[in-house]
């Protein structure tokens, strides 16, 4: 029998959660109560903003100070249209950047970032897209 940090009931250990690192091997709160916490800790604003600010912090090396000095300095706008919306059904604006060297470029909308990326970064190929449209648009 184990008790539940939580709710304090005492419970057999199948009412627990495996975890290893543990020095008996199960988690600290019942599966109820494990269950409980995170249901509500993904509708927590605090901790939506920290697991945002933690994935900038390991994929893009920014913060979201960072990435709001980066949207103040754009003027509040994608980099390349210029639009107000990162479009999407998304609030945050894609964060571009170099591939090969992982450096962050700017913040684009969706529509944006997926066309630089489809034409892979590559100038010549986005040269001669603007080219095609200035022959081809009347």
């Amino acid at each position: 029998m184990k008790t539940c940090k939580t709710c304090k009931s005492e419970k057999p250990y199948t009412e627990f959660n495996v975890r290893p690192a543990n020095r008996d091997g199960y988690r600290t709160q019942c599966k109820d109560c494990w269950s409980e916490y995170n249901r509500n800790r993904y509708k927590d604003p605090k901790y939506k903003e920290q697991h945002r600010s933690n994935h900038l912090k390991r994929k893009y090396g920014i913060d979201l100070k960072d990435y709001s000095l980066m949207l103040e300095a754009q003027g509040g706008a994608c980099a390349i249209c210029k639009s107000e919306s990162p479009k999407r059904n998304s609030k945050y604006f894609m964060i571009d950047h170099d591939h090969v060297t992982g450096a962050v470029r700017g913040l684009l909308c969706h529509p944006c970032n997926s066309a630089i990326g489809l034409l892979g970064d590559n100038i010549s190929t986005l040269q001669n897209a603007i080219n095609y449209l200035s022959t081809h648009t009347h």
